[in-house]
């Protein structure tokens, strides 16, 4: 796909959206927004298919992208969930702990290693490396819309 085609596409998934949410209401019972987005763009990119190429496409082959993009828009939404959650956790630590947190989680050095050259007790980065994990479960499942409580 072309990106002006890319493009046309976006804006009919943004006009149909702000419809949309005039008169939507959100009930986590019939499923999450993000999958309500999802549906939304792949039937966009379904209609611009038929209008473009009525008979160029077999509607399997669409079937088959439309996994594909849809396990796309999966990794990217949890990129983006993990990457504002780290910057939401890390507004609730201090320096130190970040900082070990940092260094044996995100940059996956040992915890041996990193007490050793920082000449600390290990329990300290075991601690801070908990505590920051569990802020950040809690961050990825606010943002996620998965947490419940």
């Amino acid at each position: 796909m072309q990106a002006s085609d890319a493009a046309d596409i976006t804006q009919e998934v943004l006009l149909r959206v702000s419809k949309a949410v005039r008169t939507f209401e959100y009930d986590r019972a019939k499923g999450l927004f993000r999958d309500w987005l999802a549906r939304v763009v792949l039937n966009e990119i379904r209609r611009y298919n038929k209008k473009t190429r009525p008979t160029a496409t077999d509607p399997n082959d669409f079937d088959q992208e439309a996994g594909a993009l849809e396990s796309v828009w999966n990794d990217h939404f949890q990129q983006h969930i993990f990457a504002k959650a780290i910057e939401r956790c890390k507004l609730h630590f201090g320096d130190e702990t970040w900082s070990l947190f940092e260094k044996t989680w995100l940059q996956k050095r040992s915890a041996e290693e990193v007490a050793r050259d920082l000449d600390i007790r290990i329990d300290r980065i075991y601690v801070a490396r908990s505590r920051v994990l569990k802020r950040l479960r809690f961050e990825v499942g606010v943002l996620a819309d998965d947490w419940t409580g």
